[in-house]
């Protein structure tokens, strides 16, 4: 069965993690593209800001 990703923060909020559990975690979230969608909620904050900021 799949985490939710508030089951996995709950998880490590109640009971810690390891350095190794952080970086597995870290290399999973990268793995389903993480990064990219990062970089495309940046670029929609980004033209927002710019838009209503002039």
């Amino acid at each position: 069965m799949i985490k939710h990703w508030y089951q996995v923060k709950a998880e490590i909020v109640k009971d810690g993690i390891t350095d190794d559990a952080w970086s597995a975690y870290l290399d999973k979230m990268d793995a389903m593209g993480l990064s990219e969608l990062l970089e495309l909620k940046q670029k929609g904050f980004d033209m927002f800001y710019e838009l209503t900021n002039y």
